[in-house]
């Protein structure tokens, strides 16, 4: 059976109140095509419960920055890691520090290399030593020598050897001497020649 949702256009959606928004079933977020995911306005967003949240890929990566700001940390943590995976790298830019500390370790796990490196400093500095010790080598290659060149020492240091393995040769000449102090012996050991 087809939603009565894809029957409203844009504007209707826009105009929808959030006890509307709040009532939508998870079959009507399904149904939503992404122009009406683009016209919900930042209070709608805010207003969607965490069982709401069904969007797929293409719904997602239709968010605006102001939709992205207006989704709760609850809301956020909530996304799966596929859903989290989905997001653009722009998307990814627009987290705030707060909403980046509330992902998941799994929701972490599912960043791309290329969403590794759209993170900014702040943000990667909000992932925190839980989430950095759960990214594959691949991702930690994704990181760019500004975002290691600012890790922070505990940070840093709470790599694994094998993590440490996917960084390029520029990305290791990036780091501090101060953060190099900071690995283990067996950790400095682990990188090859190439690095």
């Amino acid at each position: 059976m087809v939603s009565a949702i894809t029957n409203l256009s844009p504007a209707q959606i826009s105009s929808l109140s959030t006890a509307n928004i709040a009532s939508l079933t998870t079959a009507d977020i399904s149904a939503m095509t992404t122009s009406q995911v683009q016209a919900l306005t930042t209070t709608q967003v805010q207003a969607l419960q965490v069982g709401q949240l069904v969007f797929s890929a293409a719904q997602l990566q239709v968010l605006s920055n102001a939709q992205i700001g207006a989704l709760e940390t609850t809301d956020l943590n909530a996304l799966s890691a596929t859903q989290v995976g989905s997001l653009t790298t722009q998307q990814i830019g627009w987290l705030t520090t707060t909403q980046v500390a509330a992902l998941s370790t799994t929701d972490a796990r599912e960043f791309t290399k290329t969403q590794i490196g759209a993170l900014g400093t702040d943000q990667l500095a909000a992932l925190g030593t839980d989430k950095l010790s759960v990214l594959t080598a691949t991702q930690v290659g994704g990181l760019t020598t500004d975002q290691l060149s600012t890790l922070s020492t505990s940070n840093l240091s709470a790599l694994t050897s094998s993590q440490l393995g996917g960084l390029g040769a520029t990305q290791v000449k990036s780091l501090t001497t101060t953060q190099l102090n900071a690995l283990s012996t067996a950790d400095i050991n682990e990188f090859s020649a190439t690095q």
